[in-house]
């Protein structure tokens, strides 16, 4: 009768493991699926919306271009002696 406690036990703890085990992957497969879907969906909107990912990078590049542009014509009348 003892060993066939002992056995109840050890296969309660396989099954309650088992369980444990099923419901990470459940909520592991469940989160990851949510993130692709969450990605894909921007990218659908971005495709069909004609939104260009990387513009506020351009618009950020234009920026310092422009900031540059402004620094050489305010270095460039410093040495000339014009005044600000």
């Amino acid at each position: 009768m003892n060993v066939g406690s002992k056995l109840d036990e050890s296969s309660t703890d396989v099954i309650e493991r088992g369980s444990h085990e099923e419901e990470l992957w459940r909520m592991t497969s469940t989160f990851m699926h949510s993130c692709f879907y969450t990605y894909f969906e921007e990218v659908l909107v971005m495709y069909f919306v004609h939104i260009d990912p990387l513009t506020q990078l351009k618009d950020l590049a234009h920026l310092k271009d422009q900031l540059a542009d402004i620094q050489q014509r305010v270095e460039n009348e410093v040495q000339l002696g014009i005044p600000q």
